[in-house]
């Protein structure tokens, strides 16, 4: 039931419900979890129904739904579910944009890379044997007025280098949050 709903809302008002079994807390239900503990409600992550009752019954919300409130119900659903409003939702988020950004970053500078081996021998000999730090500095700098396939390669190369910049600054950044809520974490 999704936490807008209509029967949620009076369930929850008319105080109907004090538990409640809610099948992947951590990821696709996470905000129905939020939601039910915003109101008070405990609530445990359950597993889905197993495979035979599945096939004999058929996959569907409704069946999912009963067999959430009879786990919950006959003391099978054991495993409270995550709040996911604290430090540890911080870092999963925090880690889950870092990991996204690393891996953007590298597949900039492999096409950066890639056009630079394409592009024109000027190009080429003037940004050869440096550093990969250095090559992303020579390359955010780059004139990229002239014409025709030079000018398309600088600026290319002067875009997928920015681009790099910009992803190594937000790598940084989160970096630092994900310390930051460490150590007050910790102490």
């Amino acid at each position: 039931m999704p936490p807008t709903s209509k029967n949620t809302s009076r369930a929850i008002t008319h105080q109907l419900v004090s538990q409640a079994g809610v099948e992947c807390t951590g990821s696709s239900d996470a905000a129905l979890s939020r939601c039910l503990h915003g109101q008070g409600i405990t609530v445990f992550d359950v597993n889905q129904p197993d495979k035979a009752t599945r096939r004999r019954r058929g996959k569907s919300d409704i069946v999912d739904a009963e067999a959430a409130a009879r786990a919950v119900i006959t003391g099978r659903a054991t495993a409270t579910a995550k709040a996911g409003d604290g430090p540890v939702e911080m870092l999963r988020l925090f880690k889950m944009a870092k990991a996204s950004a690393i891996k953007s970053r590298a597949q900039a500078i492999n096409q950066l890379k890639a056009v630079l081996v394409a592009t024109d021998p000027e190009h080429r000999k003037s940004l050869a044997g440096l550093s990969n730090p250095k090559l992303i500095r020579a390359c955010a700098g780059l004139d990229s007025s002239a014409s025709g396939t030079a000018g398309a390669a600088a600026h290319t190369l002067k875009l997928l280098a920015r681009r790099i910049q910009h992803l190594t600054e937000e790598i940084e950044d989160l970096t630092t949050r994900i310390r930051d809520v460490r150590v007050r974490q910790h102490g």
